[in-house]
């Protein structure tokens, strides 16, 4: 007879699961939106985002921009070849990242 083994034990329950954010199309969104990241780290710089003076209403008009022309039919920013969706998220996770 095989001795039992113990299955182990992780503390997880209650906590965030980021494996959700990597799960068939959502994973595929999630790049686009690193794809949006990485354009602009190019285009203006690592970090430029965080020195952006009266980014509040700057960023928030940027999403908007994005979305709308998502919403008219517009898939791609004609500047990076972007989901205009993946762009707006960019802008939003900048104004969460300075919400303070």
């Amino acid at each position: 007879m095989l001795p039992s083994v113990n299955p182990g034990r992780k503390d997880d329950a209650g906590k965030l699961r980021y494996e959700l954010l990597f799960r068939a199309k959502v994973g595929l969104a999630v790049e686009e939106v690193v794809r949006a990241l990485m354009w602009g780290a190019d285009h203006y710089g690592d970090g430029n985002w965080e020195r952006v003076e009266g980014h509040r209403s700057r960023y928030f008009a940027a999403a908007c921009r994005h979305m709308f022309a998502w919403f008219r039919g517009e898939k791609l920013a004609p500047d990076s070849g972007i989901h205009h969706l993946a762009c707006s998220i960019a802008s939003l996770l900048f104004l969460i990242a300075r919400d303070d």
